[in-house]
């Protein structure tokens, strides 16, 4: 008699119309999701019959491995630089058709490979954040190739809870493990105590880790280039940064590409200007404030590290009375726009202007990287994806000190 097929986490998915990510963050009691949605995906899991792993004790995706980076660009140097041209066609490959079996398969049952995905829970308190479309990426990529992919959510404010995910990283024994974002010390420090199989950070690098293999968003170049795009060819001079440059070393790294510009230009007067856009504490909300003081100097033009903050200042813009960008012109950074933000977006027809690094590209060249180390024992010490700037209409196609001439 013919065994029932294994339901798995993208059947719950399929059936609710929603993410693999958000089945497994219900699935595996995370935090990041709703209640009601969270109780929707536990009665229907129960009604399709998913059934916990015997091999985990945990419940999982039942995914199989086959995972092959073909024609690999990830062999020679240490640091590798990936760009716009090279990626799209390996990546709507590697989505649409699962790729030839994996060495790795040989001698193993179907299913064997497993990933684990960390991120901190600051970074999970929109499912639409940028971090968690890398997980959905990344889920997405997994399915097409049959690897299982687990995501493990730590709390920023729990230790014990994350010692304890940390640890049992160390009996489950993981294929790879990759990490989206900044952690704590303490999280790495247990991470690298627990964890002996390849790591993969997206955006976030640790200089002294050399054993670990880094996947980043070239922030400081991006923004370099972005910014010196608004002098050279929009004749943007007056310019202030949106950001708070001490809370990720993204932020930061973002900051400093626009320095750069600024310097090369001679327009060291926007240098010290700097406009936060979240507290240095552990809420990760954005929420931008224009003071309300006379002294404080309106630029030509704001120059915000992520397009969630350019829109969140953009409302802040219209409840002082002014435009954009006929009166202020507004530029993000990542060409990422979360569903909250569409309709608001929408209703004004704004496209922001913004640099852009795909989800996309980081989750495919990650897990790109963390096979090839798994299959052949190397993989580059650092990946930059290259960006590209994405036009806009928040920014004015006319030279700022000719407007109203």
């Amino acid at each position: 008699m013919r065994s029932k097929k294994n339901v798995t986490l993208h059947d719950i998915a399929q059936a609710l119309k929603i993410s693999v990510s958000s089945v497994s963050l219900a699935i595996g009691n995370q935090p990041g999701i709703s209640d009601e949605l969270r109780a929707q995906v536990i009665a229907k899991a129960q009604e399709l019959g998913y059934r916990k792993s015997k091999r985990t004790n945990q419940n999982e995706d039942l995914l199989s491995p086959s995972f092959e980076p073909q024609n690999s660009k990830l062999s020679g140097e240490s640091t590798t630089t990936f760009t716009n041209a090279a990626l799209a066609g390996a990546q709507d490959a590697a989505a649409a058709t699962p790729l030839p079996p994996s060495t790795l398969t040989a001698g193993t049952g179907r299913g064997d490979i497993r990933i684990d995905v960390l991120i901190d829970n600051i970074f999970t308190q929109e499912l639409s954040s940028f971090y968690m479309e890398i997980f959905r990426q990344i889920s997405q990529y997994s399915l097409a190739n049959n690897i299982s992919v687990f995501i493990q959510v730590l709390d920023h404010h729990d230790q014990a809870r994350n010692e304890q995910i940390l640890k049992n990283l160390h009996y489950l024994q993981p294929q790879g493990v990759i990490v989206i974002g900044q952690i704590k010390p303490q999280d790495l420090s247990l991470l690298k105590s627990n964890v002996l199989c390849p790591v993969v950070f997206i955006d976030y690098y640790l200089e002294s880790e050399k054993h670990y293999h880094f996947v980043l968003i070239d922030s400081f170049s991006g923004m370099h280039r972005l910014v010196k795009n608004l002098i050279e060819e929009y004749h943007y001079h007056d310019m202030c940064f949106v950001g708070s440059i001490h809370k990720t070393t993204s932020i930061l790294d973002r900051y400093l590409g626009y320095v750069k510009a600024l310097k090369e230009h001679g327009l060291e007067d926007s240098i010290s200007r700097i406009l936060p856009d979240r507290d240095l504490g552990d809420n990760e909300q954005i929420h931008v404030v224009l003071p309300e003081d006379k002294a404080f100097h309106m630029p030509e033009i704001f120059v915000c590290n992520c397009d969630k903050t350019a829109l969140a200042l953009i409302k802040a813009l219209q409840k002082r009375g002014l435009k954009v960008p006929e009166d202020v012109g507004v530029c993000g950074f990542d060409n990422f726009i979360d569903h909250s933000d569409e309709p608001f977006a929408n209703s004004y027809g704004l496209k922001i202007h913004t640099f852009d690094h795909s989800p996309q590209q980081l989750a495919y060249v990650a897990l790109e990287s963390l096979m090839h180390r798994i299959t052949t024992n190397y993989a580059p010490h650092l990946i930059y994806i290259e960006g590209k700037i994405v036009q806009g209409n928040s920014i004015s196609q006319q030279a700022p000190a000719s407007k109203g001439s």
